[in-house]
């Protein structure tokens, strides 16, 4: 009884087929996209230096697309209305510096991808540094607490070490 399945013709072609395989995965071309500006499933173009404004979404919350003003530290959210009009509103960023004549990017924002809870922005000229949270803020007038979204300062080193009593 004869097995025409393992014949050498077809040993042959199979070895063929296997080394084209190969080759051909061998052969793909890297992705255009440089591993510097991949986002997850998310793609952006790589910003010249002096760019002003910048988008960013969170992979892991899509609804946090935003858009920073690299100049003055300014941060938008992309919101939809009940009339479905798409539009950019300014968030809170609390003691955020006035800068009167921005003239080059000095602030950066992290996007976390494990979770929105770690999203922070960054004065790289100063240092400081806000996190992004929901937070009770007090009503200085009526003292009614308020649940607020923005961006909230997180302490410096020498903060925490003044509070713990250490240099």
């Amino acid at each position: 009884m004869s097995n025409s399945f393992f014949s050498p013709r077809t040993a042959c072609l199979f070895v063929l087929c296997f080394f084209y395989g190969i080759y051909a995965w061998a052969a793909q071309e890297a992705p255009d996209v440089p591993e510097t500006v991949r986002a997850g499933a998310h793609y952006k173009t790589v910003l010249p230096d002096n760019a002003r404004y910048e988008v960013l979404q969170s992979a892991t919350a899509p609804k946090w697309l935003f858009r920073l003003d690299r100049y003055t530290g300014q941060v938008f959210q992309l919101v939809q209305s009940l009339t479905g009009e798409v539009a950019w509103i300014e968030m809170l960023v609390w003691e955020r510096p006035e800068i009167k004549k921005p003239a080059t990017a000095r602030f950066q924002l992290f996007v976390s991808g494990f979770s929105a809870a770690y999203n922070v922005l960054v004065d790289t000229v100063e240092g400081r540094s806000w996190i992004f949270q929901v937070r009770a803020v007090k009503n200085k007038d009526t003292g009614e607490s308020v649940d607020m979204t923005g961006w909230f300062p997180i302490l410096p080193p020498e903060a925490v070490q003044a509070e713990r009593g250490t240099k």
